[in-house]
């Protein structure tokens, strides 16, 4: 994208897919010469008499930035062309990595799948996902360690025993020094020129092989690997990690083949024995190459158990680096890449951290390198896992956002050590959102701050709106609500996490003091001539639990379908006070909380009937 802030216009320059090869735009502004180049990486490949190269189609659209979804046009048509997967609704459920790194053992899963079974009332899941730590070996991926004695197998049927859908991680392009899959099999790793291994990337504090993904027996041996995690080990839900690998420039056993040739063909190939149905989730991916392949992409940097990304609990030389784990770097992921989402697939933002600060360390346990400074437990029995160091603010920052993003919602906590607070927390961002978010200021500031979800249902049409404060110290958010484009005059607003109503007395929403990292969250409404619902804190959406309305001369009905226990408190707009309120024929109490605005605390389970006579 190149835009002028001024007469807020902009040219967008893209690909309408990444098959072929990889490419760019480069723009030269400063210059007495200035031009924008869109370039193809052919990569040297080699071309014999006869043959012919044809990249992917390129694309230039003007645009104008103010428009509301200035970038849908061209995400459509690539989301079009490439055949995108997109399911009907987003996953949600547990997985292993950020509480129990490479340490977990199949008694630290069957503790959190016996817990989420049990409260699947409050806490509704739909996946339990192992993450990395189960294979003998970073590539080995058919030997188990020996914290796992009932095999791959055993660990997804006691997951679809409970009645959750089993998901497994692996990582099938990259290979740890030492792996026998590379001692075995020296042929299959990808080389540069000179005969060495290519880098893979420092993973696993070790400098890891990638495979030639051109390789006829790695392609078997990928082919292999998925058809047996799925169809013999019973995983419905696959998440492929450091598909970049199969990427790196380097000597391949094809050289034929561009690099996004060779990356293209083998997860076509993973698509393939993977079958249709199952839940494909792809991460540290070229995204372009994705399209039409994964049901659901990681859009972002980690998350981690810190703001800042630090290696080994050091923060000061990676402050700025906007690529390794930390919850500022998710976040600005998740918001810069919001566009995505049900277009190409269904954006991943990566899990949610929901755990309190630990006061205590485990004696003779270094930070680990990916969050950051936690610790890794010694044995199962301690539980001493990794140590989160996020603010409550910062917290509350990262599930706003995630849920806001309407994309996978996925936790990461051992759940039975988490506070009944932080559980409420995490009930109430469940079932995940219809939409995602959009920043408002996406194209003038490099942080944006001011985002926005249009919504509606029953309960009428609103607008989520979530005021971010990036800085380090507390500050003011606002918004001209005229901009929601809502033809209103007057405005009705609910803090969600605050769980008060808020009075506009002119169309700007301003909230002093957000914290550092912090947000605020507001649903807002054109204030109504009639009686109505307003906001409530029973679910993210604050609108979205209610499934019926009737308004009679004096009297309103409301039905609520949340499919999970709930409680929390309603915000009404009636016409006067209120002389009978009822929850499923059970008499409640109302207070008025503003100008014929009044609150009512609610519980139910699953659904309920509110009924308010005036």
């Amino acid at each position: 994208m190149l835009g002028d802030r001024v007469s807020r216009s902009g040219i967008l320059m893209g690909f309408l897919s990444q098959r072929q090869a990889f490419g760019g735009v480069e723009v030269k502004l400063a210059s007495s010469a200035p031009f924008i180049r869109m370039w193809a990486d052919c990569d040297g490949v080699l071309l014999v008499p006869g043959d012919s190269f044809a990249t992917d189609w390129a694309c230039l659209q003007f645009i104008r930035l103010d428009e509301e979804q200035p970038l849908a046009g061209y995400l459509e048509e690539v989301g079009r062309f490439n055949r995108a997967r997109i399911p009907s609704e987003a996953p949600t459920g547990w997985s292993s990595w950020y509480q129990f790194l490479e340490s977990i053992t199949e008694v630290d899963l069957f503790a959190n799948v016996d817990w989420a079974e049990a409260h699947r009332k409050q806490i509704p899941l739909d996946v339990i996902q192992l993450d990395d730590g189960f294979e003998a070996e970073v590539g080995d991926w058919f030997s188990t360690k020996a914290g796992f004695p009932s095999g791959l197998d055993g660990v997804s049927r006691r997951i679809l025993r409970a009645g959750f859908v089993p998901g497994l991680w692996l990582a099938p392009f990259v290979a740890r020094p030492g792996a026998r899959i590379l001692t075995d099999h020296p042929g299959w790793i990808l080389r540069n020129r000179m005969g060495a291994p290519v880098n893979a990337g420092f993973i696993w504090d070790a400098f890891t092989r990638a495979l030639d993904v051109t390789h006829p027996q790695v392609v078997e041996h990928v082919v292999r690997l998925v058809t047996t995690a799925v169809g013999e080990w019973g995983f419905e839900y696959i998440k492929l990690d450091f598909l970049y690998a199969g990427a790196l420039r380097g000597k391949r056993h094809d050289p034929r083949r561009t690099r996004a040739q060779a990356l293209r063909s083998i997860l076509e190939h993973i698509r393939k024995a993977a079958g249709d149905g199952t839940t494909l989730v792809g991460c540290g991916c070229p995204l372009g190459s994705g399209v039409g392949i994964f049901d659901a992409m990681r859009i972002g940097a980690d998350v981690a158990v810190r703001w800042n990304p630090a290696y080994k609990g050091h923060e000061t030389l990676l402050r700025r680096e906007r690529d390794m784990p930390s919850v500022r770097n998710a976040i600005h992921n998740i918001i810069s890449r919001a566009p995505l989402h049900r277009r190409w697939w269904i954006n991943d933002p990566d899990c949610l951290i929901l755990r309190q600060p630990q006061a205590l360390r485990t004696p003779g346990h270094d930070p680990d390198p990916f969050g950051g400074g936690a610790e890794i437990a010694s044995t199962a029995e301690t539980l001493s896992r990794m140590r989160s160091r996020l603010t409550p603010d910062e917290t509350i920052s990262l599930a706003t956002i995630i849920a806001l993003s309407g994309g996978s919602l996925f936790v990461s906590d051992h759940l039975p050590d988490l506070s009944a607070e932080r559980l409420d927390w995490l009930a109430r961002l469940l079932p995940p959102l219809p939409a995602g978010l959009r920043a408002m200021d996406w194209f003038d500031h490099t942080q944006p701050s001011i985002l926005v979800l249009p919504l509606e249902g029953a309960a009428g049409k609103w607008d989520l709106v979530a005021l971010f404060n990036w800085a380090e110290t507390a500050n003011e958010g606002s918004l001209n609500l005229n901009l929601l484009k809502r033809q209103a005059e007057d405005f009705r607003a609910v803090s969600f996490w605050g769980g008060k109503y808020l009075p506009l007395e002119s169309p700007n929403l301003v909230s002093s003091a957000i914290p550092p990292h912090g947000v605020r969250l507001f649903s807002v409404r054109p204030a109504g001539p009639g009686p109505g619902w307003i906001g409530d804190t029973l679910h993210i959406s604050q609108g979205l639990a209610v499934s019926t309305v009737e308004v009679h001369a004096r009297s309103l009905a409301v039905g609520l379908d949340l499919g999970r226990r709930a409680s929390g408190t309603a915000f009404l707009e009636l016409p006067s006070l209120p002389r009978r309120s009822t929850l499923d024929g059970v008499a409640i109490e109302s207070v008025q909380v503003g100008l014929n605005v009044h609150a009512m605390q609610l519980q139910f389970d699953g659904g309920a009937r509110l009924e308010v006579e005036w």
